[in-house]
């Protein structure tokens, strides 16, 4: 059932919780790069409905409690305010 963006970023941020150092901003920068949108999209569209069942978000989730690192499931980098394109 599809559940609201703050629903699902309140979850994952419990999902990381004790697993990264700012499990709320990591999940924000997660749901920003699922969504191929930018933060000003995610802070005003925060009842938008979103399906919590893709399971590319899934494996991204659990990649990330698996302490892999966030560049590397949204293939992103900042640097210097740049973004750069990685992969493994």
């Amino acid at each position: 059932m599809p559940r609201t963006l703050k629903e699902l970023h309140n979850e994952i941020t419990e999902r990381l919780s004790g697993v990264v150092e700012s499990p709320r901003r990591e999940a924000e920068l997660l749901l920003i790069a699922y969504l191929k949108r930018d933060q000003l999209y995610f802070i005003t569209h925060q009842e938008t409905l979103i399906d919590d069942h893709d399971p590319r978000l899934l494996e991204w989730i659990e990649r990330r409690e698996r302490n892999e690192p966030l560049e590397y499931l949204t293939n992103r980098v900042s640097f210097y305010s740049r973004e750069f394109y990685i992969d493994e």
